[in-house]
């Protein structure tokens, strides 16, 4: 009686040892229990019951944060950092460089400084300069303008929103306070009503402008680190002036028709 009562015991322990329950944590904290079958490089196999021919699940390696067998071995799972899983994984510091732009006043490149504030990285402070290179400006000018000395910049500061908060596709909006200033070389045939006569006349014309632009970004996280996204804009314009500088003339005018300000932007961005 003993003797068949110890072979009960012998068995049942071995079983338990057989199926020595391993652990798998995921990385949004659930623990799933069960016989981790096989580690592959995307997916991990397991079961939930020691009979034959019973049951295997899969879970996503990216998914999972550590496995404890049942032996005392533990695992961390290497290569899923590659991933991200909610906005408190990712970086709160982005450098962007936007190699091509087109703002009213020119086409251009760019680049920011972006930085996420809080534990869920909802409300960022964004910095944006753009480098901008006006073509002709208007019908009046000459064929003899010369376009290359054309130049201007933009300093957009600014406030940027997550509504959805961050995921590998994020959609953001933001409003920017807008400052620009261009200058743009003129060569114009022009007829002076004393002399009788036409002259050409080089003249310089700088343009500045204050503008209020509400902004929406659409960004893909292709890694921890590395994202690329687009952006467009558009606002009114508070205040504008331009100015011309000629050999034989300088005034101001607050009166041009320029009202709008905007921007459309493709950018690649590095978090850090």
């Amino acid at each position: 009686m003993l003797s068949k009562l110890s072979s009960v015991i012998f068995f049942v322990l071995l079983s338990l040892k057989l199926f020595a329950q391993d652990t798998i944590v995921l990385r949004n904290g659930d623990v799933l229990r069960g016989k981790v079958v096989e580690v592959g490089t995307r997916e991990i196999k397991y079961t939930t019951n020691a009979e034959p021919g019973s049951a295997v699940f899969l879970i996503a390696k990216k998914k999972t944060k550590k496995i404890s067998f049942g032996s005392g071995e533990e695992v961390v799972v290497t290569g899923a950092d590659k991933e991200y899983r909610t906005s408190a994984d990712l970086q709160r510091n982005i450098i962007t460089v936007s190699p091509f732009k087109v703002m009213d006043l020119g086409m251009g490149y760019g680049v920011s400084y972006e930085r996420q504030l809080g534990d869920k990285k909802l409300v960022a402070l964004i910095l944006p300069f753009t480098m901008i290179f006006p073509g002709r400006d208007d019908y009046y000018e000459s064929d003899n303008a010369d376009l290359n000395k054309n130049f201007g910049y933009y300093l957009n500061p600014g406030i940027k929103i997550y509504p959805f908060g961050q995921k590998k596709v994020s959609y953001a909006m933001g409003a920017n306070f807008s400052y620009g200033h261009t200058y743009i070389w003129e060569y114009q045939r022009n007829f002076d009503s004393y002399t009788r006569e036409y002259y050409y006349d080089n003249f310089k014309k700088a343009k500045t402008r204050m503008a209020l632009m509400v902004n929406n970004y659409l960004n893909l996280q292709v890694t921890k680190h590395l994202q690329i996204g687009i952006n467009a804009g558009i606002g009114p314009v508070l205040m504008r002036k331009v100015k011309y500088f000629s050999d034989r003339d300088y005034y101001d005018n607050y009166d041009y028709d320029d009202n709008v300000v905007g921007e459309v932007a493709f950018n690649f961005a590095y978090r850090f």
